[in-house]
């Protein structure tokens, strides 16, 4: 296989400012998410639990590869490309 070199994609800078304020959106919504005292955070955690099978009936048992393709169905398209 022959390998060539990686080819440059130029920015500009509204380019960045975009990539900025996605990535100050996903850090505030994962503040909220940990923050035990936001608006809505004990629903929020029996509705995660709920979705994992932890509601307290017994478990499912799901393979590795069943479970990265719900996760990876669950997830957006720029959490899949890493923006």
């Amino acid at each position: 296989m022959i390998r060539s070199n990686p080819t440059a994609i130029p920015l500009r800078a509204s380019d960045l400012k975009h990539l900025q304020a996605t990535i100050e959106e996903r850090q505030k919504a994962a503040d909220a998410t940990t923050n035990p005292a936001a608006a809505g955070a004990t629903s929020t955690a029996s509705a995660t639990q709920e979705e994992r099978g932890q509601s307290g009936g017994p478990a499912q048992p799901q393979s590795a590869a069943e479970q990265r393709k719900k996760d990876r169905a669950a997830m957006s398209v720029n959490e899949r490309i890493g923006l």
